[in-house]
């Protein structure tokens, strides 16, 4: 919620106001975390469930507003940075990596070794801190993800399954079909397309191929 919004109600700003002393950016950082704390206790922990929510912070562990807001087994979409990816690991907190996986934006094939060779952990972790990065997430959002070769079957596939391997096991560095020794990479995730083509689901190669599927 953005606070202007919550300051447009006369009702909102004097609970804050009453609440925390004044109606400053600090207290309707509180108000957020006091909302989001209450929703997850009467939707979520109240049925015996985790909370998972993208992360409410820049700094990610270490605000004083969210650091003890929500129950310690939380589990945070870390979305901004990797920094902050770090720091609630370091502090014994869940993590969904996405901040390097986001294909919203990626309008080439040649994408997929940008996620394929984005890191999903975050550097300098001990292996007792490793242990919160419980995975990582392909995210994609808005106003031109449909049709088109281009399209949503594009992003997720194409671009999106090169996050695959990078999820399952550490991996070198990859290169594009440009370079000899990106060939290999290259043709293993066309022949993963290819397949996917039999099912209907609209993808293209990578590099310079063919699929011997006729498309409906």
């Amino acid at each position: 919620m953005k606070y202007p919004c919550w300051n447009a109600s006369e009702e909102i700003r004097e609970h804050v106001e009453s609440v925390y002393g004044n109606s400053s950016t600090v207290a309707f950082s509180l108000l957020q975390a006091e909302w989001t704390a209450n929703v997850s206790a009467a939707a979520v922990v109240s049925k015996n469930k985790i909370p998972v929510l993208w992360q409410p912070t820049t700094k990610g562990y270490g605000d004083p507003v969210w650091d003890n807001a929500l129950p310690s087994n939380s589990i945070y979409m870390v979305w901004l940075n990797s920094d902050s990816a770090a720091s609630y690991a370091e502090h014994g907190r869940n993590v969904v990596y996405t901040t390097p996986y986001y294909v919203a934006g990626m309008g080439a094939a040649s994408g997929y070794i940008d996620i394929y060779n984005a890191q999903l952990m975050p550097k300098n972790l001990t292996s007792k801190q490793k242990k919160f990065i419980l995975g990582g997430q392909v995210c994609a959002w808005g106003e031109s993800m449909a049709g088109g070769s281009h399209g949503m079957d594009f992003r997720a596939f194409t671009i999106g399954a090169g996050a695959a391997e990078s999820f399952w096991r550490e991996h070198d560095p990859g290169q594009s079909p440009a370079f000899a020794s990106g060939l290999g990479l290259g043709d293993r995730y066309n022949r993963f397309l290819c397949h996917l083509r039999r099912y209907g689901i609209d993808t293209i190669p990578t590099m310079p191929s063919f699929c011997d599927v006729v498309s409906r």
